[in-house]
């Protein structure tokens, strides 16, 4: 498997098509995301419509990579985080994404990044990179002290949160 670029931890493609390809497994794991329970009195919202999208482009000034589109538009966030032993995540809403560099400072180089979730209610957040005019899969960020790649990967992503992944947690985890 390829390398996530983090010492001793594999990919967690986990039966993903090689870069360029669509991920079969992406739907299958957005189908099993949806049968986890949330805390909080959580639930998984509604499907994005394709203006929100569109809406949530042209605010974010970047183009979104078709794993998320395709995330969003089998649900649009979640009210509440996973569970636990599921990476305590909420995904958030079209309307609410925004490149890492318009929520601080210290992230204005990474503005390629779209946040799209967060870790025990904004401890620290989880970036996509825009749609890639190589058509490469995008690969997902931790947002913590320093940014690193955690997946490369949505497909990736989705499994380890399914699998309670310590790559979910970057270095520190």
């Amino acid at each position: 498997l390829p390398s996530t670029g983090l010492p001793g931890r594999p990919s967690p493609l986990n039966g993903c098509t090689l870069a360029g390809q669509r991920e079969p497994v992406i739907q299958d794991s957005l189908n099993q995301l949806r049968s986890l329970p949330l805390t909080l009195d959580g639930v998984f919202r509604a499907p994005a419509s394709d203006r929100s999208l569109l809406e949530a482009q042209a605010r974010c000034g970047l183009a979104l990579p078709e794993e998320l589109r395709t995330m969003l538009r089998t649900f649009n966030g979640t009210t509440g985080p996973t569970d636990l032993d599921h990476g305590w995540l909420m995904f958030w809403p079209a309307e609410e994404l925004e490149p890492a560099s318009r929520l601080t400072a210290g992230y204005k180089a990474y503005g390629h990044l779209i946040v799209f979730a967060d870790h025990g209610v904004n401890s620290w957040w989880y970036g996509i990179e825009a749609a890639r005019e190589d058509r490469q899969p995008s690969r997902v960020y931790i947002l913590a002290r320093e940014p690193e790649v955690v997946s490369p990967t949505l497909g990736g992503f989705l499994r380890a949160v399914l699998d309670d992944d310590p790559i979910l947690y970057g270095k520190a985890g």
